[in-house]
């Protein structure tokens, strides 16, 4: 959007609708989600989900983003940036910024507290270029602003570990009303193990085994657990064995187990890499230490309590969860940024 377009729309917020376009991705998939307010009021929202390969952002995602930005006058394009690229200096002091390996000239600088948020000149470009074909890109928000806004609700005195968790990405900050004092981003898509396809097994596989089975001689005198088989299978007399099986249930437990090992592989590594970062926030010279009171993240998914459980027993801290509509948070930042419409 223009300049003009902009200051125009700020002069008349309300004559005219308010569209959002906000765009979050990550390794597999590309989310923008449009949302169309007006007098303070949503109208409409809608979601679209692109397959993308490798964080590339697809042909087609442009073209959807450009029809909507030609349909509606006033429309914000909004960018999440979650790279390792962008980083949180706990530290105003410039004299400091080396040693954290960060160049001024090589980054974009957003003061906030005590801390500076900063991208990468050389990530924006990207941004920028993936884009050209649309009508530009209004605002590229960092998943530490993003956080920030959020837990910024619940600072206090007490040193916390805030968690933005995707399920593929992970941001980190550690605050309190006396400051930022820690940040990390990580990547949960490359810790992804792959699980073996399963195949049908062969019938003549099955045969081998039986006459393999009915070769074998068996010394029942070393077997003294089968002493009692007779007696147990008596038992089961009183079960009625009168059932169809369709395949139904099977497949559903299938099913029900694959994402059960799923969620533990990923709860497992967001773990992992938690029990990583605050080793290296106690640690690192480079971070004013202190023990933290506790853990809070904001999920964009409903998380099951068991995972919370399983967070907690790998930190040894407490931690609590909150929902976390990352859209929404994004179209607060674009608000912000024209004024709190």
């Amino acid at each position: 959007m223009s300049l003009v377009s902009m200051a125009f729309h700020r002069l008349f917020p309300n004559i005219y609708s308010t569209v959002y376009i906000c765009v979050n991705f990550n390794a597999n998939s590309c989310n923008v989600s449009v949302t169309i307010k007006k007098s303070g009021g949503i109208l409409s929202e809608e979601t679209k989900v692109f397959k993308i390969v490798n964080y590339q952002i697809s042909m087609d995602v442009v073209k959807y983003i450009r029809k909507l930005q030609n349909k509606y006058l006033f429309s914000y394009l909004c960018i999440m940036s979650k790279t390792n690229d962008d980083i949180l200096l706990p530290t105003n002091d410039k004299a400091r910024f080396e040693s954290y390996g960060v160049s001024v000239r090589d980054y974009r600088m957003l003061k906030v507290m005590n801390s500076n948020i900063c991208l990468s000149k050389v990530e924006i470009a990207k941004f920028e270029s993936i884009f050209s074909k649309s009508l530009g890109i209004d605002y590229i928000f960092s998943a530490y602003f993003v956080l920030y806004i959020r837990a910024k609700e619940l600072f206090d005195t007490n040193l916390r570990l805030f968690v933005l968790l995707e399920k593929e990405s992970m941001c980190l900050m550690v605050a309190s009303t006396k400051g930022i004092r820690y940040g990390a981003i990580f990547d949960l898509h490359e810790e992804e193990v792959p699980l073996p396809p399963t195949k049908p097994i062969d019938s003549n596989v099955n045969k081998t085994l039986d006459k393999e089975l009915s070769t074998s001689s068996l010394d029942l005198e070393d077997l003294g657990e089968l002493e009692d088989l007779d007696t147990d299978l008596d038992d089961l007399d009183s079960i009625d064995f009168d059932f169809k099986d369709d395949g139904k249930t099977t497949d559903a437990s299938n099913a029900i187990s694959l994402d059960i090992i799923q969620d533990l592989g990923h709860i497992s590594s967001v773990t992992l890499k938690l029990q990583d970062a605050i080793e290296d926030f106690y640690h690192n010279k480079l971070y004013e230490a202190e023990f933290l009171y506790e853990v809070v993240v904001f999920a964009s998914y409903n998380m099951p309590v068991q995972s919370l459980m399983h967070i907690k027993q790998g930190l040894l801290l407490d931690i609590r969860s909150e929902l976390l509509d990352v859209n929404k948070e994004m179209i607060k930042l674009a608000e912000l940024e024209l004024g709190g419409k």
